[in-house]
């Protein structure tokens, strides 16, 4: 007996002529190649893919304007550096990418900072006295504890302007709930963290408005960042490593290799033929 994938997410209707090539593909219901393709954006797709459900107007206008914040982190983020070091090593394309994700993915303006953010922010939302431990997970996990309180910057002392504007920008649609809270509890958190609200936090608060679970959200967050490690990737592999600080200074060739001068065709040709 023949066994078949089990998914709710894709179906195709099989060409009668054959069995191996789609006739229709239906995402969730919805008609790719017929529908999709005519009436949808990117950023719709992207929610129905990740949620399994259509997004609202305000749910598309919000992950639309939280991808142009995500979609370049910037050369201090740690996952683009991850990138640039593999770009400039000349590493494949995928590896570049596996670099930022690997980097990408931790408890430091990573993933699964992202994840424990938006549980604080779940448990305190419109509570009267915050309550900003972690909660420890029911099974074991491959995470060690966490060396600060996630959402917070721990080397700051101020939040800087571009938290501010974000926050304000994400904040206009009537589903920005936890944004809006964040902004009215912004001062008071920071004093009972003793650290100032960091841009995680900002990101975690729309991920929580667009009614993401926190794994939907590790995995948004992660895609989202990639335009900007391969940019920066690209870049650095084109200028080369002479010019990228950390290999600049510590590499040095003690002898420059001698530049051959091209072989005489002429005179290969004329041995091929006179056979020496």
């Amino acid at each position: 007996m023949s066994q078949k994938l089990e998914t709710a997410i894709w179906k195709e209707i099989t060409n009668n002529e054959n069995e191996f090539q789609a006739e229709k593909s239906f995402c969730y219901g919805y008609d790719v190649y017929n529908d999709l393709i005519k009436n949808a954006n990117w950023i719709d797709y992207l929610y129905l893919l990740i949620s399994g459900t259509k997004p609202t107007d305000e749910q598309s206008s919000l992950l639309e304007k939280l991808s142009i914040i995500l979609a370049n982190p910037g050369i201090r983020d740690l996952s683009v550096r991850g990138a640039m070091n593999a770009g400039v090593g000349k590493a494949p394309t995928a590896s570049v990418l596996i670099a930022a994700l690997s980097v990408g993915s931790g408890q430091y303006s990573g993933a699964r900072e992202v994840s424990l953010s938006m549980q604080l922010w779940l448990q305190n939302y419109n509570m009267p006295i915050f309550d900003l431990s972690i909660k420890s997970p029911e099974e074991k996990d491959i995470w060690p504890e966490i060396d600060h309180l996630p959402g917070f910057d721990p080397h700051a002392i101020n939040s800087s302007i571009i938290i501010d504007n974000c926050l304000e920008q994400l904040s206009q649609y009537q589903i920005s709930l936890h944004l809006n809270w964040l902004i009215q509890s912004k001062t008071t958190l920071e004093k009972v963290a003793n650290q100032p609200l960091s841009l995680i936090g900002v990101i975690s608060a729309a991920f929580c408005d667009l009614s993401l679970t926190t794994q939907q959200s590790e995995f948004l967050y992660l895609i989202l960042r990639l335009p900007g490690a391969a940019a920066h990737a690209m870049e650095q592999e084109k200028l080369g490593w002479r010019k990228f600080p950390f290999f600049a200074d510590t590499v040095s060739l003690e002898k420059q290799p001698e530049k051959k001068s091209p072989p005489d065709v002429n005179h290969l040709i004329e041995g091929y033929i006179h056979g020496t």
